[in-house]
């Protein structure tokens, strides 16, 4: 589980200083947060690491090449999103790493 731990929903909203929302995964996958209802995907194809950065709309490769043809999400306008509170997350293979910053109103 990934624990929110502010008010508001993380994955809303724009990057800044303050606010950022990165899912890095080791391999394809499928990456769902059964508590919020989204998913998305990385397809086979790019050398990974790859890094989706929720709030800026990218997704990378470890050498920093555009990879968002890999990338498919479903169940939101949000590509990931975190409540407050305990999260239920699944990965269809290898690792995701999250890193966040908490939203608060």
């Amino acid at each position: 589980a990934v624990t929110g731990l502010g008010e508001a929903v993380v994955g809303l909203g724009f990057p800044s200083a303050v606010s950022s929302f990165t899912v890095a995964l080791s391999a394809a996958a499928t990456v769902t947060n059964t508590t919020m209802g989204v998913s998305f995907t990385i397809a086979s194809g790019p050398a990974f690491p790859v890094t989706v950065d929720v709030l800026a709309g990218t997704v990378t490769d470890n050498s920093g090449a555009n990879q968002i043809g890999a990338f498919s999400h479903s169940g939101s306008r949000a590509w990931m999103a975190l409540g407050t509170g305990s999260n239920t997350i699944s990965v269809s293979a290898g690792t995701a790493t999250f890193r966040f910053n908490d939203a608060y109103v």
